[in-house]
């Protein structure tokens, strides 16, 4: 999930946050994992049409009809902030570092793979 952010983030998307909805972000557990292994706040809402909304916000962003993220705070209401927690951060980097070398270590068995299968 880390990675996918930093990618996002690295593509030009602004990533301050984290909008869970539904499924596993009603755990309060997962919440805060999130945002330990992120480094960002997750925001969670328990409207049960945030996932619906989360895609037309993408959707609209990315095709030009809305002009930012930041509407989603109009069509949401934040139920729990969730903050990240420095020393459970740290361990998680440290973990991170390590997936980043075995990833790249491995990038060519991924690649070849992903030929084998189309």
């Amino acid at each position: 999930f880390r990675y996918s952010v930093e990618v996002a983030m690295e593509a030009g998307m602004p990533v301050r946050r984290g909008l869970l909805v539904d499924g596993g972000a009603r755990s309060r557990l997962w919440r805060q994992i999130l945002a330990d292994v992120t480094g960002l706040e997750m925001t969670y809402t328990a409207e049960a049409t945030g996932a619906p909304l989360g895609d037309a916000l993408l959707a609209g962003v990315g095709t030009g009809a809305l002009e930012h993220y930041g509407v989603i705070k109009e069509w949401l209401q934040v139920t729990e902030l969730t903050k990240p927690n420095p020393k459970t951060k740290a361990v998680y980097d440290k973990c991170y570092r390590l997936y980043r070398r075995v990833y790249q270590a491995n990038r060519e068995i991924f690649k070849a793979l992903r030929e084998m299968v189309g």
